[in-house]
């Protein structure tokens, strides 16, 4: 399933994950009380992904997001237009059929990649859909790396 942080109402980090083929890669939100929480979500990729690659999902806390990637989703590549400040750092977004960014007026962002497929390395995700590693690790794949330092590591820690 997709990672959702609709049930927490404080702060959570969540790092170094993946998510594609879901409906949404990372909710930040949802869930009855629409939370106020300012979640710290970094190196994180979503692609594939029939909605929005990170999505506030009425969360109306100052998110923390960077070094994260958003590839080829179905809806905005960060979609945060519930939060009324917070931060994008580093991020990078491409081949997003919405907007790369929406954002809530009050939110900083700085060093951000919102630019066409030419950003990445590779655009193929063979190798990152791929087995894991014998230790459990993420596979190691050039597929959405950037030259710049920008959006998540795929190439592991």
């Amino acid at each position: 399933g997709e990672p959702h942080l609709g049930g927490f109402a404080t702060p959570v980090t969540l790092e170094r994950n993946w998510s594609f083929g879901n409906a949404a890669g990372f909710s930040l939100g949802g869930g009855p009380a629409r939370p106020a929480a300012g979640h710290l979500v970094r190196d994180n990729a979503a692609w594939d992904n029939t909605g929005p690659g990170f999505d506030s999902e009425g969360n109306r806390g100052p998110p923390q997001l960077s070094h994260n990637t958003a590839f080829r989703n179905g809806g905005d590549g960060f979609g945060l237009p519930d939060a009324t400040t917070g931060t994008l750092l580093d991020n990078a977004a491409a081949g997003n059929p919405a907007a790369a960014a929406t954002v809530g007026r009050q939110t900083s962002q700085r060093g951000n990649r919102w630019a066409d497929l030419g950003l990445f390395r590779s655009i193929d995700p063979a190798v990152a859909e791929g087995p894991r590693a014998a230790d459990g690790s993420l596979p190691r794949s050039n597929f959405l790396i950037t030259d710049d330092g920008a959006g998540a590591a795929m190439s592991g820690p």
